[in-house]
């Protein structure tokens, strides 16, 4: 069963939800309202004004630095309720209409260290052109009730990157997130090592490359903290490797 959250906006409400730890999450809101609205974009309401004026968009919890909410690669104010092409190349927004549900995403990153019992995040719907506030919704984030001490968590060492642990998150689908968040035990160790040199990021498995991906932007993306891995049990048969990367 996939957690989607309803986000009705003539009737506030609060929500809880399970964060992974040291992981992400998708929040994924479904947004109606009883009557016709004029285009609306959505953001968390605890933003960091100076990141803003520097262009980078992204929010966070009201009470951690814990949690980075993320959208867009960064470069929008908020995402669209609803878009509509301009121009073909162009997105614009567009009004709502009470006959619809309006599906949005959010990555919800947990960056850590603290891992704490609850937080709250606080989400907002707004006019572009006036700021003008049309709704709001509570996340209330809560931390898995079996969080494993011994949790796989991934570990850099200069250019390369190998995981510790020996519980493995059960695979959560980015657009269909499941209600909760669980582990299970490795049944062996995997021979999984990630390696990066330059503009290039090398999936290695017992030692053999599976992959490479290179990434042809200047400066690389690769440098710095904008590459994040996720492992996960998918059957008894497979583990799922999820690579992020942020611009």
């Amino acid at each position: 069963m996939s957690t989607t959250i309803p986000f009705l906006l003539q009737t506030p409400s609060s929500t809880p939800f399970v964060y992974a730890p040291f992981g992400m999450r998708t929040l994924k809101l479904a947004i109606s309202s009883s009557e016709p609205l004029p285009p609306l974009r959505i953001r968390p309401k605890q933003i960091d004004a100076a990141e803003i004026e520097a262009g980078l968009n992204r929010g966070y919890a009201e009470d951690s630095r814990a949690y980075v909410i993320s959208w867009g690669g960064g470069h929008e104010p908020g995402p669209s309720v609803v878009a509509e092409d301009f121009l073909i190349a162009i997105e614009t927004c567009a009004e709502l209409s009470p006959e619809n549900e309006y599906l949005t995403f959010f990555n919800l990153h947990h960056v850590g260290p603290e891992l704490p019992e609850q937080a709250s995040v606080t989400l907002e719907l707004f006019e572009p052109d006036s700021g003008k506030i049309f709704g709001e919704k509570q996340m209330v984030l809560h931390r898995p009730a079996t969080y494993p001490e011994t949790a796989v968590r991934w570990h850099s060492n200069g250019s390369q990157w190998t995981y510790q642990g020996s519980q493995l998150q059960e695979y959560d689908p980015r657009w269909w997130p499941e209600p909760d968040v669980s582990y299970v035990p490795l049944a062996e160790a995997l021979p999984l090592v990630i390696e990066q040199q330059g503009n290039q990021l090398t999936v290695f498995w017992e030692k053999r490359p599976l992959f490479v991906i290179t990434d042809n932007s200047e400066p690389t993306i690769l440098e710095g903290n904008n590459s994040f891995f996720e492992l996960f049990h998918f059957d008894e048969w497979h583990v799922a490797l999820r690579l992020c990367f942020f611009w």
